[in-house]
């Protein structure tokens, strides 16, 4: 009879636990959910708002339920990472559809939740069509300006070179320096569509790059573009790293920096590619005077100030593209004191 009783107690325990946590999750702004071995066990009111389902017509049902087909094998992938990594969380975007048939784009965050007897996963969703809607106007009005921009300095460096053929001196020497100028503006127009075209985050399967081979092409091209400088390099038979398909963009940045800020514009640089067992770093080193310490305060700090938009734009492109996959963009000076190196750090993999 006690045992009875015992039972009772812990069932109606229970029940009041489980009240207790679906109206705290109620009163939470974001979209939650619990699920165990991919259903749902508990959703919070948002995430009803959100995909116009009842409660009851979600729970017990499969998790990719409100999720988009394209996304479910996505989905999957993540749930195994999270299932075999060392990992508690994996965040990704993609796709849910509402009752109604209403695509949604969301950000997902996926926690894995442990206990003595089983493994829960609460599930974090916050939804950006507001967000994508804004960076598709901003694309728009980025491409415009960046394209205008290019055309119209064209035009000035063209006239410029016009001038430079006067004889009046003063003339020559005004000409010269809106060259210059416009061909600073230009570069800077490049960098922005480079930073526009590579800072998307890529699929995972996508991040794991030969850093060897990736390098050894950026230093032929590197070759072809500045054929006055010098390169020197130093590279392991491989080096298999997360990385994002977009790291060939930074070296060529750090490479370009390394030559160009040289005295004689065209300095020569080493690319060194460093191996352990936890991390690779590829190494750019020069012959330059020290970065200068605000730029490397800036970039490191990850802020943006008044007036420094074109000042280590390409060191803020590397930071940008090594931030993709938790990797480290560091700064030293050379061993022997006579240059800079610059590092790009990411995690080392087996194999890819």
């Amino acid at each position: 009879m006690d045992g009875q009783r015992d039972q009772e107690m812990n069932e109606e325990h229970s029940t009041t636990e489980d009240a207790v946590l679906r109206q705290a999750l109620d009163q939470a702004e974001d979209a939650l959910y619990v699920s165990e071995d991919g259903a749902f066990e508990t959703v919070n009111q948002p995430l009803l708002a959100l995909t116009g389902y009842q409660r009851e017509e979600l729970l017990g049902e499969p998790v990719t339920r409100v999720y988009h087909p394209d996304a479910v094998a996505e989905r999957k992938r993540h749930a195994q990472f999270l299932d075999e990594s060392e990992e508690d969380s994996v965040e990704w975007f993609c796709r849910f559809v509402s009752k109604s048939g209403t695509e949604l784009p969301v950000r997902v965050e996926q926690t894995a939740v442990t206990t003595d007897d089983s493994t829960a996963i609460v599930g974090r969703v916050e939804d950006i069509r507001q967000e994508s809607q804004q960076e598709q106007k901003l694309n728009i009005l980025t491409r415009a300006l960046r394209h205008n921009i290019r055309n119209q300095m064209n035009l000035v460096v063209g006239h410029a070179a016009t001038l430079q053929e006067i004889e009046d001196p003063s003339y020559r020497t005004a000409a010269e320096k809106v060259e210059e100028v416009g061909k600073r503006v230009i570069n800077l127009a490049d960098k922005a569509r480079k930073a526009h075209e590579h800072l998307d985050v890529p699929p995972e399967e996508d991040c794991r790059v030969e850093l060897v081979e990736m390098s050894t092409l950026v230093v032929e091209k590197f070759g072809i573009k500045q054929p006055a400088s010098r390169v020197t390099t130093e590279f392991p038979d491989r080096a298999p790293a997360l990385a994002p398909p977009s790291v060939d963009v930074a070296l060529m940045e750090l490479m370009e920096n390394a030559a160009v800020h040289h005295p004689s514009s065209s300095g020569p640089v080493t690319v060194r590619i460093e191996r352990t067992p936890e991390k690779t770093a590829i190494h750019v080193e020069d012959e330059c005077e020290p970065i200068p310490e605000e730029v490397v305060e800036i970039v490191d700090r990850g802020e943006e100030q008044p007036l420094r938009h074109n000042e280590g734009l390409g060191l803020w492109i590397a930071r940008w593209i090594t931030d993709i996959v938790n990797g480290d963009l560091t700064f030293a000076r050379r061993e022997d004191d006579i240059g800079n190196r610059v590092s790009l750090e990411f995690e080392t993999l087996d194999s890819l």
